[in-house]
C-alpha cells in the first residue's frame, strides 16, 4: 500500500464575492462563489492548489490568473486572455476549474505519524500492523497574507480504508462512510489553530 493517507484540503468560501474591478477600461467581474482546494501529500506537503469558481449567469466575465483552466459544466469555449477570463453559456450554473501556481496557503500543516506510539514515516508505516495515530497541526503562514487565515473557514479532509484501518476514533470529526473508507472532516475555524 504505497499511500494510506490522502488528505484534501478546502477552504471554504461562506459566501459568495464579487470581485470588483477598478481600473475602468475593464469589465465588471461577474457574480461568483469560489472554494479553494489544496491536495497534500502524505505529510502534509502542498501538491496542487485549484480554485473552483461557480456562476449562475449565461455571460461570465471572471479574472484570475491561473496556469489551466478546465470546463466542470458543458463543453462551452471558455476564452483566457492575460488574466481575462470569459465563456457565453445557457446554462442555469456554470462552474470552471482553475489550476494555480503558487502552492503557498494561508496556514502550515504538518501531519505526524505514530505506530504504537512511536514516531514512523507514512511511507514506513505501509503494510505496518499495531495502533496508529495520525496527528494534524495546523497553525498560520506567517509568509501568507494574514487576512486568510482570519477570516477563511478551513476544513480538512482524510480518507481511511476500512480494509486497513478499523476501531477509528476521530474527537470532534464529522465521520461518514465513502465506499470503503472513512472520511474523517474537521472545520477549522478562522483565527484558530
Amino acid at each position: 500500500m504505497k499511500k494510506i493517507l490522502s488528505v484534501l484540503l478546502i477552504c471554504a468560501l461562506l459566501s459568495a464575492f464579487i470581485y470588483p474591478v477598478q481600473a475602468a477600461t475593464q469589465e465588471q467581474s461577474s457574480q461568483k462563489e469560489e472554494i479553494i482546494y489544496a491536495v497534500l501529500d502524505n505529510d502534509g506537503k502542498v501538491s496542487e492548489v485549484y480554485v473552483v469558481n461557480s456562476f449562475k449567469t449565461e455571460n461570465i466575465v471572471d479574472y484570475g490568473d491561473y496556469i489551466k483552466i478546465k470546463n466542470l459544466s458543458t463543453t462551452d469555449k471558455i476564452t483566457v486572455e492575460d488574466d481575462l477570463i470569459t465563456v457565453s453559456t445557457d446554462q442555469d450554473s456554470f462552474y470552471y476549474q482553475g489550476y494555480l501556481e503558487s502552492r503557498e496557503l494561508p496556514w502550515t500543516i504538518q501531519i505526524t505519524y505514530l505506530l504504537d506510539n512511536e514516531a514512523i514515516t507514512a511511507d514506513d508505516l505501509a503494510g505496518k500492523s499495531g495502533k496508529i495515530d495520525i496527528l494534524i497541526n495546523i497553525e498560520p503562514n506567517t509568509a501568507a497574507d494574514s487576512f486568510f487565515f482570519s477570516n477563511y473557514t478551513l476544513s480538512v479532509s482524510l480518507k481511511l480504508d476500512e480494509r486497513l484501518c478499523n476501531n477509528i476514533e476521530a474527537p470532534k470529526a464529522v465521520i461518514a462512510t465513502a465506499g470503503m473508507y472513512k472520511q474523517l472532516t474537521y472545520t477549522i475555524l478562522p483565527d484558530k489553530k
